[in-house]
């Protein structure tokens, strides 16, 4: 799928070169958070009517790291200011952030933030 996207700068290619393709679903299924997150937005105001959380980018809850490989992105790691979700992991595709919240129990349970 070659369309020209004057949004997409040309380190996200997720297929170009030095990137591996990667199976179809999980690239349909990025495209379409993408064109779904967009519409969302292009619906977030009509008249009275004004929805919530459309500038937050895209919440995943489990599996990040695979969106972000379908992507061609390396994922960004930054502390947050929240005793119960202190981690973020991101990404940026197409001018959509989609990020993931780790919990301090997930931390914990992995040894991050321990004495070493």
């Amino acid at each position: 799928m070659n369309h020209h996207n004057p949004v997409m700068s040309n380190h996200l290619k997720p297929h170009g070169k030095g990137h591996p393709a990667l199976p179809e679903p999980v690239s349909a299924y990025l495209c379409r958070l993408v064109a779904a997150k967009k519409e969302l937005t292009a619906l977030s105001h009509c008249q009275q009517i004004v929805l919530c959380g459309n500038d937050c980018g895209v919440h995943v809850h489990e599996g990040i790291g695979v969106l972000a490989a379908a992507a061609g992105q390396t994922l960004t790691i930054k502390q947050r200011n929240c005793p119960d979700y202190p981690l973020e992991l991101s990404f940026t595709h197409q001018g959509i952030t989609f990020y993931q919240l780790k919990s301090a129990a997930a931390l914990a349970a992995v040894g991050w933030g321990a004495d070493a």
